[in-house]
């Protein structure tokens, strides 16, 4: 009895060895084609991967061709702005490069300023930096700026002050002095110093004018009060001189009449007669005058 006991217990230890295994041959094989299948998927995803990058270098290439032909075709790089991982700011810069070549700086702007959101490698930034400010400055009409026009002058003044921050903003240009880490950010920046500073004189000499306007405008004003007032005072003295005669006129008058009267009383000629009954040629004076 004890023996079959034992012996089933055998057996039965015997089959759970059997099962574990199997069931350890299943699972390392599950196992493998889970491996074989994330191989798969890294395999393929570096194949599209290395494709990519393989067509990518190929249209570059055709791109730079024609570029260098002076055929500026943007078809390509526009199809390189999607996708492009590793070097994300490259295909804008050929893409503004192309605009640019093709005088289209609105859009060359935009793909200049598109390519500086992405990380770009030591010493590229300053060339984007420079074509975008040079961008800008294309859009200024220099040959046909009114410089009497205070409103415009000031406008293209802020357009120079707006590229040559694009300059300064990481040091590509010093934004006080001469000591910009890229030679020709540096340049440019003191060209548009120029520019700035030329253009501030007309401005000044528009204030000066404007001041002189001012001057020679309150200084007619004052001529014309002076003048006025050179008048009322003529005005006032003409009256007192007028008043004067006309008083000095009453008292004339006055006087002449008091000494007729006084004549008339003592019965004598005011023009020098003799006496009363004496008068020329024998007549008598019946007291009036001649």
């Amino acid at each position: 009895m004890k023996k079959e006991k034992k012996k089933k217990a055998e057996n039965s230890i015997g089959n759970n060895d059997a099962e574990k295994r199997i069931f350890g041959f299943i699972d390392t094989g599950a196992e493998a084609r889970h491996t074989l299948l994330v191989v798969d998927i890294a395999c393929t995803v570096i194949l599209i991967l290395a494709i990519m990058l393989v067509a990518r270098f190929i249209m570059n290439q055709v791109f730079l061709s024609k570029y260098n032909k002076g055929k500026y075709d943007s078809g390509i790089e526009s199809v390189l702005k999607y996708g492009n991982i590793n070097e994300g700011y490259l295909p804008y810069y050929n893409s503004g490069n192309q605009h640019y070549k093709n005088e289209e700086y609105d859009e060359a702007i935009v793909d200049y300023e598109r390519a500086l959101t992405y990380y770009i490698p030591e010493g590229k930034e300053c060339d984007i930096r420079v074509n975008l400010a040079l961008a800008m400055l294309q859009k200024i009409d220099f040959d046909h700026i009114d410089t009497e026009n205070e409103k415009e002058v000031k406008k293209v003044i802020s357009q120079l002050l707006a590229a040559r921050e694009v300059l300064t903003e990481v040091g590509c240009a010093d934004p006080q002095g001469t000591d910009g880490h890229d030679e020709d950010a540096e340049q440019l920046k003191q060209d548009i110093d120029k520019m700035i500073q030329e253009l501030q004189q007309y401005l000044d000499e528009e204030d000066q004018d404007d001041n002189q306007d001012q001057q020679d405008q309150q200084d007619q004003q004052d001529d014309q009060q002076n003048q006025q007032q050179n008048q009322q005072n003529q005005s006032q003295r003409e009256k007192e001189v007028q008043e004067q005669l006309e008083k000095q006129k009453q008292e004339n008058l006055q006087e002449r009449n008091e000494t007729q009267n006084t004549f008339n009383e003592q019965g004598k000629n005011p023009n020098g007669g003799g006496e009363e009954g004496e008068g020329e040629g024998g007549g008598e004076w019946n007291g009036k005058t001649w």
